[in-house]
């Protein structure tokens, strides 16, 4: 069987393009939720928040180890 990479290819970016939808989606759930009992100001803070936990970590995470 001969494979044709650019179709693997092409299908894997597809899956990868679903994925990130979902994901979006499975976000603005979350944020709505919060937006019904918070300010969108706090949400807004807890967002920026999450976002910088989540930035350091994975600078940490990958941090040359002495």
């Amino acid at each position: 069987i001969i494979c044709n990479f650019v179709d693997i290819f092409l299908y894997f970016v597809n899956r990868i393009d679903v994925i990130d939808i979902e994901i979006k989606r499975i976000q603005q759930k979350y944020h709505n939720s919060f937006l019904k009992i918070l300010p969108a100001g706090k949400v807004l803070e807890i967002l920026k928040a999450e976002e910088k936990f989540h930035r350091q970590a994975f600078q940490q995470a990958f941090a040359p180890k002495n």
